[in-house]
């Protein structure tokens, strides 16, 4: 799975900071005492320190500081609650500046979308042109090169017209497609033997992915149901780090993701000179033929420290949304020009982006 990156921009103004002052509370009251969080444990093996990046435990913190562009510098501090990686507060500040937080208590979602992946006919139409039958093995070998896959759409087909449209109105019904019979193409070895000594190959067995009288399906295995489509949200179950430098990066992976049928790690990255973090979710599943697609952030940011978010639409204008009005209900899409959003506040700004 891919991740997101985060980029970090110093703001120019710097905002005053107040002092809370908290009133002692009366000798006949009872406060209630919370015990300290436990220390973070964190395996450091694989850690150097160097000029500009650096990273050190103190307590239930793990602080993670590097040098950004220019004069910029930066600070990740990292704790655990109840499993759950959490960015005890995200800064950056210009030389030897005072610390401009851009967020606190931010924690990582994810959210994934998980189908099938099918055999394309334009596939089997090439492979049945060079002579190869399209057969179950095949099909398992190749629906990973798909270049048309809509693992989403249910059935995947749709009833067949008389004039060769939806609005057409209903049709003759189509014939029963003929059985299978293979053999009078070969096999996959047999055909490229056969092409490489210059021979013609046969044309092989292209099954039908449509049933009789439907049409538009363009993958072998369909229809599509809904119990093939699962979705899930990401949990943790975190209690350790480890954290990792490579060169001009460093890395701090959090094991104990769980995300829908993936089991994982989350990892957050960050590169020398760069204002960059990198948040990445490395998980696995034990299933075949999975499709899956995703969404990915950090949540905790407060609109009073970012009370708007800017991008370009892809006509290239600016356009903003301030935040303050009514709530949205779930994800809002956003059509922006080279899928780069910025949440914008008077002591810093943040862009997110995906990887290309």
């Amino acid at each position: 799975m891919r991740g997101t990156k985060f980029m970090l921009l110093a703001g120019a103004s710097v905002a005053v900071v107040g002092a809370l002052v908290v009133p002692l509370a009366p000798s006949s009251d009872l406060i209630a005492w919370n015990p300290p969080p436990p220390p973070l444990t964190c395996n450091l093996t694989q850690y150097k320190a160097s000029p500009g990046l650096t990273s050190a435990v103190d307590g239930d913190l793990l602080t993670v500081s590097w040098n950004g562009q220019g004069t910029s510098q930066l600070r990740a501090r990292f704790a655990i609650d109840n499993g759950t990686p959490t960015i005890r507060d995200l800064s950056v500040r210009r030389g030897a500046g005072e610390w401009a937080i851009l967020g606190q208590n931010l924690t990582p979602e994810y959210q994934v979308a998980t189908g099938i992946r099918r055999m394309s006919n334009d596939q089997a139409n090439a492979f049945s042109s060079l002579g190869i039958d399209v057969t179950q093995e095949v099909i398992d070998k190749y629906r990973w090169y798909a270049f048309w896959d809509a693992p989403f759409s249910i059935p995947g087909y749709y009833p067949a017209t008389g004039r060769g449209g939806r609005a057409g109105g209903p049709g003759p019904q189509a014939q029963a497609p003929a059985a299978p019979v293979l053999g009078q193409g070969g096999t996959i070895a047999e055909q490229v033997a056969a092409i490489q000594a210059g021979q013609q190959g046969r044309r092989g067995y292209n099954p039908s992915p449509n049933p009789p009288g439907f049409t538009g399906g363009r993958g072998f295995g369909l229809p599509r149901t809904e119990k093939e489509i699962r979705r899930g949200t990401s949990a943790f179950s975190a209690s350790t780090c480890d954290v990792k430098t490579d060169g001009g990066s460093l890395a701090v992976t959090f094991p104990g993701m769980k995300l829908g049928i993936f089991d994982g790690n989350l990892r957050f990255t960050v590169y020398r000179g760069t204002n960059l973090i990198q948040m990445d979710a490395i998980a696995r599943t034990n299933e075949p033929w999975v499709a899956y697609k995703y969404d990915a952030g950090l949540k905790g940011f407060s609109t009073a420290a970012m009370p708007k978010v800017v991008w370009r639409d892809t006509g290239g204008w600016l356009q903003q949304h301030q935040f303050g009005g009514p709530k949205a209900v779930g994800l809002s899409g956003i059509r922006a020009a080279n899928r780069v959003l910025v949440a914008e506040g008077p002591r810093g700004s943040i862009a997110t982006f995906p990887p290309p």
